[in-house]
């Protein structure tokens, strides 16, 4: 999460871009830790609003709930 924030700052993107990254970033680890349908949604409809951001590209978008980046973070139990 804080990778995230930092990698864009450097890169010179402006606060309201951070923060949406971050927002992001928030959602995606609670569908990690919860793995309930509801932060899926969640998740989802976010990422559905920051798709052609040109940040994106820093994030992990997954396109299912049981994608690579996420079965890997659960596994290693990350918590943020």
């Amino acid at each position: 999460m804080h990778r995230v924030a930092y990698t864009l700052r450097e890169e010179g993107y402006p606060k309201e871009s951070i923060d949406s990254a971050k927002h992001y970033s928030e959602l995606y680890f609670k569908y990690v830790q919860s793995n309930a349908e509801k932060d899926w949604k969640q998740l989802r409809a976010y990422a559905n609003t920051i798709t052609s951001r040109k940040w994106v590209g820093y994030l992990d978008v997954p396109e299912t709930p049981k994608s690579e980046g996420i079965r890997w973070w659960r596994s290693n139990k990350y918590d943020p």
